[in-house]
């Protein structure tokens, strides 16, 4: 099917060059989105929010890292993950 393709695209794209931010966001969103693969969305985000730690387009990655941790009762890593965010400034009303 056509999301298992979009799926495989990326993933050679990632191959190609692992700091592919655009790419890793892609997944990771796409994994949130069909519930599948937790272990491989938070990878995801994880590689996005390395790749491009200061680039607002990763502000949503660490939004999510924070919250999973914090689910996890990975209560620092959430902190850190939450300062970040918060750290980009201006947060739009309804980001959530």
């Amino acid at each position: 099917n056509r999301y298992d393709e979009a799926i495989e695209l990326f993933e050679k794209a990632i191959k190609k060059d692992p700091k592919f931010t655009e790419a890793h966001l892609a997944l990771a969103t796409n994994y949130q989105i069909f519930g599948k693969y937790y272990d491989k969305m938070l990878y995801h985000y994880e590689q996005a929010v390395k790749s491009s730690p200061d680039n607002r387009k990763v502000m949503g990655a660490y939004y999510t890292l924070a919250g999973e941790n914090l689910k996890q009762g990975k209560y620092d890593v959430a902190k850190q993950y939450a300062e970040k965010f918060i750290s980009f400034g201006e947060i739009p009303e309804n980001y959530t």
